[in-house]
């Protein structure tokens, strides 16, 4: 299991007061975008450690997107993930005015070297497949997932030469 690339689903109980507690992750089904995991709690009841447990169950969901969590035959929750491309293109286009919104100057220097301007951590980089002004465009967001915010780096061709602005910080 890759944690850096995989989509991980961990099923975790929690605090149990005694060892003979496990959980697993059992008959995923998946199709074109949906995986769907079957979770299954089990106590042995026998002899067993006297100590305070906390099961966990780990599974790989590479290149699937949605998951519904099956608890017993019953729904229990679900989660989303989309990668950073997919969310940044849906969400940018929700902001009302995008290009009133612009970076601070300190902020606009971190990015300048790929840092994130809240802790200079590493940011993630997606180009935008929005045009802002129906010009020629190039809009590359930077992502700092430690903070859940991103800038934008708009750039576009103008008569007078090349204008870059920087907006953000927004908000998947």
């Amino acid at each position: 299991m890759d944690f850096g690339s995989d989509i991980v689903f961990a099923s975790v109980l929690g605090h149990r007061p005694t060892g003979g507690y496990t959980v697993a992750n059992t008959n995923a089904t998946f199709d074109a975008t949906t995986a769907t995991v079957n979770v299954t709690e089990t106590f042995s009841g026998g002899a067993v450690t006297m100590a305070l447990t906390f099961p966990y169950a780990f599974s790989s969901l590479a290149d699937y997107a949605n998951v519904e969590v099956v608890k017993d035959g019953n729904p229990v929750g679900a989660a989303m993930e989309w990668t950073f491309d997919e969310l940044i293109n849906d969400q940018f286009l929700l902001i009302a005015d995008p290009l009133n919104t612009i970076a601070s100057a300190a902020e606009q220097a971190a990015l300048e070297n790929n840092e994130c301007p809240i802790d200079n951590g590493p940011v993630v980089t997606a180009v935008l497949n929005v045009n802002l002004s129906g010009m020629d465009v190039s809009n590359i967001a930077y992502y700092c997932a430690d903070h859940c915010q991103y800038w934008v780096r708009h750039e576009q061709g103008a008569f007078v030469g090349t204008i870059v602005q920087w907006l953000g910080p927004f908000q998947p």
